[in-house]
């Protein structure tokens, strides 16, 4: 029985995706700021929507920082109030809002958090690639024993991996998380926010796809932030394909550009 694929909620993404990230590593690379850390966080909901089991790396912010952004993301999908970031951070919440969160964070209590494993650090006695790939496989079977299901893996980031478990070179560390995922029929999604040349160019990279976000045009909408997606993938590197998304900024979450596709050589 193939693996089950993991769809990120974008429909022209998972029709060139096959139906969905498969087991075995994705690099989503781009600059600090263009929304790496949301779509990994769009990744999730979407397999969350569908009860499928996600373990999160949140390396870079810490569980308070996702935390933070689960809770006003679930404002948004349930419709109801939501909770502005900034006054979550500056601890001014009027008595109301107080309310508000008190009651977003019982519903994702009961209705998320069962299905998302966050992780903020990664253990200090897996200082070495094989000690944090270790941690992922004990983690996954966990979370796959509870629930019945492989579940989706998350990194957030890249740089933070390589300083905690001192893998050198890039190319070998890909290479071997690659590995361990494929083994254990798991997907998975790496963030980078290194401009790195050496990462562009699936030719010399062992991942299943490259996922390169770039800013896009300006949108009409102050709210609403465009953003390309460069996809690249093990199946076809003879072309690179620009998703046109949008970010809407206040919810945290992506979705389709009616913008059209477009695909140029490698």
């Amino acid at each position: 029985m193939p693996p089950e694929l993991a769809p990120s909620g974008l429909a022209d993404l998972d029709d060139r995706l096959g139906g969905g990230f498969g087991f075995g590593l994705h690099l989503v690379r781009g600059m600090p700021g263009v929304g790496k850390t949301a779509f990994l966080e769009s990744v999730a909901w979407e397999a969350i929507s569908n009860k499928r089991p996600v373990l999160f790396y949140t390396l870079r912010d810490g569980e308070l920082g996702a935390w933070e952004r689960l809770v006003r993301t679930l404002g948004f999908i349930l419709g109801g109030p939501t909770i502005p970031l900034d006054a979550l951070h500056a601890h001014a919440l009027a008595p109301d809002e107080l309310d508000t969160l008190s009651g977003l964070d019982q519903s994702l209590q009961a209705s998320v958090l069962p299905y998302l494993s966050l992780v903020e650090t990664i253990p200090a006695y897996t200082d070495t690639l094989s000690g944090f790939i270790e941690d992922v496989r004990l983690r996954a079977r966990e979370v796959g024993e509870r629930h019945g299901k492989i579940p989706l893996l998350l990194v957030d980031d890249l740089e933070h991996v390589l300083l905690v478990t001192r893998a050198r070179p890039l190319r070998l560390m890909l290479s071997r998380l690659d590995d361990a995922l494929a083994v254990d029929s798991m997907p998975g999604l790496l963030s980078a926010a290194t401009p790195d040349s050496s990462l562009r160019g699936l030719e010399r990279l062992p991942v299943q796809a490259v996922l390169t976000l770039t800013a896009g045009p300006a949108s009409a909408i102050d709210a609403l932030e465009r953003v390309n997606l460069e996809l690249q993938t093990k199946a076809s590197t003879d072309c690179i394909e620009t998703l046109p998304l949008l970010l809407d900024r206040q919810s945290g979450l992506f979705a389709q550009s009616p913008m059209s596709v477009e695909r140029e050589p490698a």
